[in-house]
C-alpha cells in the first residue's frame, strides 16, 4: 500500500503581516536575534507505515495580507515533498513554510502501527504540535495564561507567545457545542459522569 501523500488542510502558512507571530518576529529582528523566527515544532508520538505525512514546500518570498489572522490558505500550486517521522522524532519548521497536513483518517486504510499499542489501535496519526519563543518575549500572565489552556484541554495557536483571541472565542464555540451535545442526555438523566 503506498503512504497517503495528500493533504485535507490546503497548502498554507501560519503568518501573515501583523498576526502576532509576525510581530513577534520583526520585535525579535530588531533585538538583533541570531535566529529571528516563529518556530513550530511536530512531536511524532503514533504513526502509521502507510499513514497520512506532513507535506512541506519552500518558504515564501513576502507575508501574505490576510487582516492579521495568521493562518493563511496560498492559492495556486506549490512543490510539496512528504515529510515522514517515526515516533519520537521531532519537525521543525518556519511558519513561512508552505505546508499542509491531513486530518485523522481511518486506522484500516494505513498499516501497521508504530509502535504498536492496543489502545491506539484506530489512530492513524499522533502529534504533538508545538510552537516556541524565547521566554522573554512573553510576560507571565500570558504564560499563565497558556498553561491554564493547556491544562484545559485546549490548543493556543501558532502564537507562541500569547493567547489569541480567535483561540478564546474558539474555546467558548467548543464548549457551547459540548454543552448542546450533552443536553439530550440530561434531559433523560442519563448524563454520565466522568471517570477519575
Amino acid at each position: 500500500m503506498e503512504a497517503i501523500k495528500t493533504s485535507t488542510l490546503k497548502p498554507h502558512v501560519d503568518m501573515s503581516v501583523g498576526c502576532p507571530s509576525h510581530k513577534l518576529v520583526q520585535e525579535m529582528q530588531k533585538d538583533g536575534l541570531e535566529v529571528p523566527y516563529s518556530i513550530q515544532c511536530q512531536l511524532a508520538l503514533v504513526t502509521r507505515e502507510n499513514g497520512p505525512v506532513f507535506m512541506a514546500g519552500n518558504i515564501i518570498d513576502e507575508l501574505p495580507r490576510n487582516g492579521g489572522k495568521g493562518f493563511t490558505i496560498l492559492p495556486g500550486q506549490h512543490d510539496l515533498v512528504p515529510v515522514r517521522l517515526q515516533p519520537g522524532e521531532l519537525l521543525l519548521w518556519r511558519s513561512d513554510l508552505v505546508h499542509t497536513n491531513h486530518a485523522g483518517m481511518p486506522a484500516s486504510q494505513c498499516g501497521p502501527i508504530q509502535p504498536e499499542h492496543p489502545r491506539l489501535a484506530e489512530v492513524s496519526r499522533l502529534g504533538l504540535f508545538v510552537s516556541v519563543c524565547p521566554a522573554i518575549y512573553r510576560t507571565e500572565a500570558e504564560r499563565r495564561k497558556k498553561m491554564r489552556r493547556a491544562a484545559e484541554g485546549y490548543c493556543t495557536t501558532h502564537s507562541p507567545h500569547v493567547v489569541s483571541p480567535f483561540v478564546l472565542f474558539f474555546s467558548f464555540v467548543l464548549e457551547l457545542t459540548r454543552c448542546a451535545s450533552d443536553a439530550p442526555r440530561r434531559r433523560q438523566g442519563t448524563h454520565e459522569q466522568p471517570q477519575g
